[in-house]
């Protein structure tokens, strides 16, 4: 039997070890925006044009800690269900999430006070985007790491990047909204051998002084998230109309499943202070109208305004439209309603009533079908940012293709090197197709593509750099609605637009012989080309096959053309 030393050593033997160790504090992504440095040269095909291939590509120490970080999240999700044998596991990990998503809020929310800012509710997006380089949120970021739970809900999130950009500006928090995912400090942080998550203690302790500042709660102080109990947990929620509190000891579930992390929750209200003339029996959907009424009454822009009419990051065409009497419009039409009308609509009845504007009715029920699938587990927390994205759902479907990345066991892979060099290359043909033809087309990303595309995302801020300077000009984001019976239809385009750009196959086979000929790798720089290129070459030997270019069903690439 192998001892623990035994272990170790064979673990050394990993190749992600070897490049993680010869690697460089600046091949990662976080280290260059936190000490403002000048982007490192990207791999691309030397066929291909600077002009077409993005900046600021992941490099494979990136990617490698990326796989860390899934490979930790997976190890998080298998404990939790360890833990709580005897348990409905979809029901415990829905209120794990739940609970995460909630830290998450608290962190952001925390974040927020501690650096004195206030909520700018007249939001002016061009200044937030282009002040968004604070050098106090960046200092601060640095020096802290949030609870493994915290950081799955704040990676999923960046996945959906403009969701993510319209909730930041609208809480005038762009400025965390640009600091990449730290990977460096994750990768450190998790054991190579048993991808435990160990961050140091001062990491930890700056992360809690944080939360000092926002909350005295024991339970919301407490660093590790290990012990959730899916009945004995409880939460108050407060109206978001007049922030009084409505509900109090409301259970996360029961097993009547009318808890907060129910799909059929509902509650009464327990607790009378709110004076607001709504219904009294609570459930998502009353959530969701109190929130849609308090946000037409207060000067704060709507959920969705930047993410689909950004003065910004949208379509350059999309831009010219002039979208600043969107909720002029739509509050003509809700006051026509009148409170009454919507205590007594259902919130699908209100949104066909409110959106019948015959210049914006589109523009108007793009923006208020949101409101019918928010999880709006912020009113949980007193104080709170409102953030209107389903983070939980979000959570949930991102582990859909972490459980893939792990199952394929990248990091274990003896020629992983080889692997992700080609992948990169792949993914830079990719972004060009998506930048030429995603407003045109569903483009469908393979799994070792989209692994890049994810990794790319997990900064923000050169992510929207690369994407700004494409040929469309604007944020390429994730379209996860795709009907299942249109995706062989659409990988088909997409398989037929890459082998007519590139002449190439788009979905290949990683066995040892396909790499054994094929395989890429990066060259010296060409002096005044500020890329690297590659060239094929002949690795001794190849990794068996990992369906690592098989089909994505995670995401989709399109631009949004609302």
């Amino acid at each position: 039997m192998k001892t623990s030393t035994d272990k170790e050593k064979d673990v050394e033997l990993y190749d992600f070890i070897t490049i993680l160790k010869k690697s460089k504090p600046i091949d990662y992504a976080c280290y260059k925006y936190t000490h403002d440095l000048e982007t490192i040269p990207s791999i691309c095909n030397e066929n291909e044009t600077d002009a077409n291939c993005p900046d600021h590509i992941p490099t494979l120490p990136d990617t490698i800690a990326h796989l860390k970080l899934l490979k930790a999240l997976g190890k998080l999700k298998r404990q939790v269900m360890e833990e709580n044998p005897d348990s409905d596991h979809i029901k415990i990990w829905k209120v794990y999430v739940t609970n995460a998503v909630r830290r998450f809020i608290i962190f952001i929310s925390s974040l927020k006070k501690y650096l004195n800012s206030d909520v700018n509710n007249h939001v002016d997006e061009n200044t937030i985007f282009y002040t968004s380089g604070n050098s106090q949120t960046t200092t601060l970021l640095d020096q802290l790491l949030p609870p493994l739970d915290v950081i799955m809900v704040w990676h999923s999130f960046l996945l959906s990047p403009r969701s993510f950009y319209d909730n930041c500006v609208r809480n005038d928090i762009l400025s965390f909204g640009m600091f990449p995912l730290p990977l460096k400090k994750i990768s450190e942080s998790i054991e190579n051998a048993t991808f435990e998550y160990c961050p140091s203690k001062n990491l930890k302790d700056r992360y809690l002084e944080i939360i000092r500042s926002f909350t005295s709660d024991s339970e919301d102080l407490a660093y590790d998230n290990d012990n959730i109990s899916m009945f004995e947990q409880s939460l108050s929620i407060t109206c978001p109309c007049c922030e009084e509190t409505i509900l109090t000891d409301v259970p996360y579930t029961n097993e009547a499943s009318t808890g907060f992390s129910d799909k059929k929750f509902s509650q009464k209200i327990n607790y009378t202070k709110c004076k607001c003339k709504f219904n009294e029996l609570i459930s998502h959907e009353e959530l969701r109208k109190r929130q849609l009424y308090s946000d037409m009454t207060n000067n704060k822009p709507l959920p969705g305004l930047f993410k689909f009419f950004s003065t910004v990051i949208s379509d350059k065409y999309l831009r010219q439209g002039d979208t600043s009497k969107l909720k002029e419009y739509i509050n003509s039409e809700f006051r026509e309603l009148g409170l009454e009308g919507v205590r007594s609509r259902s919130l699908e009845d209100i949104i066909d009533y409110t959106s019948k504007n015959i210049s914006y009715g589109d523009r108007m029920r793009t923006l208020l079908e949101l409101y019918q699938n928010m999880n709006l587990i912020d009113l949980s927390v007193h104080g709170r940012l409102s953030i209107w994205e389903d983070l939980v759902d979000r959570v949930e479907r991102q582990y859909k293709f972490t459980s893939k990345m792990n199952e394929i066991n990248w990091l274990h892979s003896p020629h992983i090197e080889i692997g992700l060099t080609e992948s990169t290359v792949r993914y830079c043909r990719f972004f060009e197709l998506l930048s030429k033809y995603g407003d045109q087309f569903q483009l469908i990303p393979t799994l070792d593509i989209d692994l890049i595309w994810h990794t790319h995302q997990l900064s923000m801020h050169y992510y929207f750099s690369d994407c700004l300077n494409c040929e469309k000009g604007c944020v390429i984001d994730h379209d996860e609605k795709i009907e299942l019976t249109k995706l062989d239809e659409y990988f088909d385009r997409t398989d037929s637009l890459y082998k007519e750009r590139y002449g190439e196959e788009y979905s290949i086979c990683h066995c040892w012989n396909h790499l054994r000929d094929t395989a890429y790798s990066p060259t010296k720089k060409s002096k005044g080309n500020k890329k690297f290129r590659i060239e094929k070459r002949r690795p001794k030997q190849s990794y068996s096959s990992l369906g690592i270019t098989n089909i994505s069903i995670h995401d989709t690439g399109c631009i949004p053309s609302t």
